[in-house]
């Protein structure tokens, strides 16, 4: 028998806090060691992403979702800045490939909305890229790769319409 697909499954979402600071970074560097990158690359991403601060959440938020006990992502929203920035976007890797991703683009979607923003931008890994085309995101420009210096990574905006 097949385990159930995830929009059969029982979800939920909660608010992310400073306590889930540990969680989502581990989540950060996992996506990135699943990709490929070299550890040395991963290191210097998370020196320069990962959320190591409290403070962080005075001018963003995001949520986690989970099924059953175990975290299958999260978002985080950055909104002090002009235009609102998603600034990390990522599933644990056993869910990768599997909807899951589209599951937690619906629920950040859905948040975004209720804020009544407009539309917001994020930049995309370009292993990612495909994925958030599929979700209806444009690519608007490039930027120099944190992980993989001398490489270029997406920027992208998401239009959440009028």
């Amino acid at each position: 028998m097949n385990p159930p697909l995830p929009h059969q499954q029982r979800f939920n979402y909660r608010p992310i806090t400073p306590k889930d600071l540990p969680l989502i970074n581990t989540i950060i560097y996992e996506g990135k060691k699943y990709w490929g990158y070299a550890e040395e690359d991963v290191q210097r991403y998370m020196k320069a992403v990962g959320i190591y601060d409290e403070n962080y959440f005075q001018n963003g938020f995001g949520f986690i979702l989970e099924r059953e006990a175990e975290t299958v992502g999260f978002y985080l929203f950055k909104t002090d800045e002009d235009p609102i920035h998603l600034n990390h976007f990522h599933l644990n890797t056993k869910f990768i490939g599997q909807g899951y991703g589209r599951l937690l683009w619906g629920h950040c979607i859905a948040e975004a909305k209720k804020k009544r923003w407009k539309e917001f931008t994020f930049w995309s890994d370009p292993n990612s890229f495909g994925f958030y085309t599929r979700m209806g995101a444009l690519k608007i420009g490039d930027l120099p790769m944190i992980t993989v210096p001398g490489k270029m990574a997406p920027i992208m905006q998401y239009s959440l319409g009028s």
